[in-house]
């Protein structure tokens, strides 16, 4: 089969498409950005695809892969969308703020640089339903699994099927999360960390390394109990009467 079928796909008539199959053809063209954007400069001919959500999302990923920030912020910001659309339109939101500074920087962000960016441009709620989110898991989502934490860390491959299922996961994601909450179990001081999302975690890092910075290291004696002698007076006079036979103290 020869490219030639596309060729003659994007020259058909776009009035007879409906719009279930403008969406089908908007997904199914979603990772060739130069095939879906010529679909897209014809479709959008169409007075009744003016403001189609499908198309709309089309036209964010173009922009989004062609590095053209500032057209996909608009495009989100300025359109509501259905909440099928939301995890893919909130991937490029995030992912487009990261790069612009990482590109800004001139260097890869670490996890705290990300959860920086992401308190600073926030998901719109063009987007977003309004639940918290924590690396793009539902707080809902969150709750089952730390649930489920307490009382087994180490799930068998049935209940972390079981667990995808209640919380909209794949069963990759659940196997992470159980693996990176053992990892910061382990790490992290049990005192401080009884029960904290990743986030959580970040904001402590953080404000360890500023209470390290704020406080000197104090230093202490290699004599015991050097400091806490009862009397100063008692411990000099001790001193000059093992110096010198004759001395008396005032």
């Amino acid at each position: 089969m020869q490219s030639t079928s596309f060729h003659h796909f994007v020259c058909d008539d776009p009035t007879r498409y409906s719009e279930d199959q403008v969406a089908c053809i908007c997904d199914c063209l979603a990772n060739d950005v130069r095939k879906l954007s010529q679909f897209v400069w014809i479709i959008s001919e169409r007075d009744d695809m003016r403001g189609n959500q499908d198309i709309l999302k089309a036209q964010a990923n173009i922009a989004y892969h062609s590095n053209n920030f500032k057209e996909l912020y608009r495009i989100i910001e300025t359109h509501q969308f259905s909440s099928e659309h939301h995890a893919t339109l909130q991937e490029f939101w995030l992912n487009a703020h990261y790069h612009e500074a990482e590109k800004l920087r001139g260097r890869q962000l670490g996890a705290v640089g990300k959860y920086r960016i992401r308190r600073k441009y926030p998901l719109p709620r063009t987007i977003w339903d309004g639940e918290e989110t924590s690396y793009c898991f539902r707080d809902k989502s969150r709750v089952l699994l730390r649930e489920w934490y307490c009382r087994n860390s180490y799930p068998s491959p049935r209940e972390k099927r079981e667990l995808a299922d209640k919380t909209h996961l794949t069963i990759t994601q659940v196997s992470n999360w159980f693996k990176n909450r053992r990892q910061r179990d382990r790490a992290v001081d049990p005192r401080e960390s009884k029960d904290i999302g990743s986030e959580e975690e970040e904001i402590l890092k953080i404000s360890r390394k500023t209470k390290s910075l704020a406080y000197p290291p104090t230093y202490t004696s290699n004599f015991p109990n050097f400091y806490n002698m009862v009397n100063y007076n008692d411990m000099m006079t001790n001193f000059a009467q093992s110096s010198n036979p004759n001395y008396q103290s005032l």
